[in-house]
């Protein structure tokens, strides 16, 4: 199963419930995520974070109505975001969406190492918004696959798509 924790921001938006979050269980791989809710160029944007391996996806010019369905919204920007960084190839895609069948939100667990790094990746793709001239003159993948080749501090100074990368072929 895994788990997606919401920022505070994100959790009002979606209405979760504010209680504490009872198990947390990070130790397999590709289980746990961060999420964000940010605004760029006066937009709602969706960024997840891998909590591991800081691999990161973000969808851009999101409405409240397309949360209903945040599940499918997940893992389809999650398995294309992979297919721009050339990790997966399509008979790994059925793997991928069997292995995120069930996916539960929960609130923040507060983890400074991926707050720090959801903050950083936030002020770089406003950057990138901002100098490709709007929202709506980029593409989500491209800027999610700069952010994935930025080497970052918290997974001391290794690359987010190599760990992804190995984190997938050890689900093969």
């Amino acid at each position: 199963m895994i788990q997606i924790f919401c920022s505070q921001k994100f959790a009002k938006l979606l209405e979760l419930p504010s209680k504490k979050n009872s198990s947390i269980n990070t130790e397999e791989s590709l289980q746990a995520w961060n999420a964000h809710l940010f605004s760029a160029d006066r937009r709602k944007c969706l960024i997840f974070v891998h909590k591991t391996t800081l691999y990161t996806f973000i969808l851009l010019d999101i409405l409240k109505k397309d949360l209903k369905d945040l599940p499918s919204l997940f893992i389809e920007g999650f398995i294309n975001q992979l297919k721009t960084d050339q990790l997966i190839k399509d008979n790994h895609e059925l793997i991928l969406r069997k292995h995120y069948d069930s996916i539960t939100l929960k609130n923040t667990d507060n983890d400074k190492k991926v707050l720090g790094s959801i903050n950083d990746y936030v002020y770089q793709t406003k950057f990138m918004i901002e100098i490709n001239g709007g929202i709506h003159n980029c593409d989500a993948n491209d800027i999610g696959q700069r952010l994935n080749d930025t080497p970052m501090g918290a997974i001391k100074y290794g690359f987010p798509i190599d760990r992804m990368r190995e984190e997938i072929e050890n689900l093969k």
